[in-house]
């Protein structure tokens, strides 16, 4: 995850609508975001979902700000920004996920939106690789301004799905980076079949046996990118990862694409199937 969300305090959200740059966190050179003091507004108002600055992982830096309210009992509506400087970098993608994440541990809420203006289809992009479904266009009211928007849903039921089989891939990462035998046996179907780089069908006994021997180890594996697709008790993900490791001996790396197809049995998902190519 490139992001951490944090609270943002009552001494922050005043230097915020004083128009100074709080002094309890560190923040981009180029913050505050446009939503910022609208954001600090809503500091104290007892909400379960936030304000939260989006803390950049590898430094703490504040990058921008996230969070939701209730519309009505059941349907959470979720806002976000990022500092243009900081675009293109995933945060805004891992910060909705987080935020989802912390939404769904709400038993009330069975749908979260989202709405984003039709002149930004990055910020489309984000809630689309977030699991959201547009549904439609409508007005939204913005300083005074109406603005034409699209509106973004995600069913809870289907989230809840997407966040488990989005823990599961990234166990089973962990374990490939471990060589977790025991690990890797629990995540893989008994009827796995998966095509390597080299066009090769591989059954599961052999794909543990590569990690038992040592035939296959991989030294630094990072996620570049994933997306989630879930229908019913089957479910893809398509991930990028930049592998270093050796096969038989023979070092090799590079950027791989996995499209892994996922199946449900008595509430465990397990990879049924998998293609394993270099990714563009």
């Amino acid at each position: 995850m490139t992001v951490v969300l944090r609270p943002i305090s009552a001494v922050a959200a005043e230097a915020i609508l004083a128009g100074r740059a709080p002094e309890d966190v560190r923040v981009a050179p180029d913050y505050p975001t446009e939503f910022s003091s609208g954001v600090a507004e809503r500091v104290g108002a007892g909400a379960r979902l936030g304000p939260y600055f989006v803390h950049r992982a590898e430094d703490d830096v504040v990058v921008g700000e996230i969070g939701g309210a209730f519309m009505d009992p059941v349907t959470v509506g979720i806002g976000y920004a990022i500092v243009r400087s900081c675009w293109g970098n995933g945060y805004a993608t891992d910060a909705v996920r987080a935020l989802v994440a912390r939404a769904l541990q709400l038993p009330e809420i069975e749908l979260i939106v989202a709405f984003t203006p039709l002149d930004r289809p990055a910020s489309g992009r984000v809630l689309r690789k977030a699991g959201f479904t547009p549904v439609g266009e409508e007005d939204d009211e913005h300083e005074g301004k109406i603005l034409r928007v699209i509106r973004w849903e995600l069913a809870t039921e289907y989230a809840r799905a997407v966040d488990d089989v989005l823990r599961e891939e990234r166990a089973l990462q962990a374990a490939m980076l471990a060589s977790d035998v025991e690990a890797l046996d629990r995540l893989l179907h008994p009827e796995l079949l998966a095509v390597g780089p080299d066009g090769r069908l591989v059954e599961k006994a052999e794909d543990l046996e590569a990690h038992r021997s040592g035939v296959f180890e991989i030294y630094e594996l990072d996620e570049e990118d994933v997306r989630v697709r879930v229908a019913g008790d089957t479910a893809v993900t398509f991930v990028v990862l930049l592998i270093r490791g050796a096969i038989a001996g023979e070092e090799v790396s590079g950027r791989m694409r996995y499209t892994r197809t996922w199946s449900r049995d008595d509430g465990a998902w397990r990879v049924l199937a998998a293609h394993i190519a270099p990714a563009a």
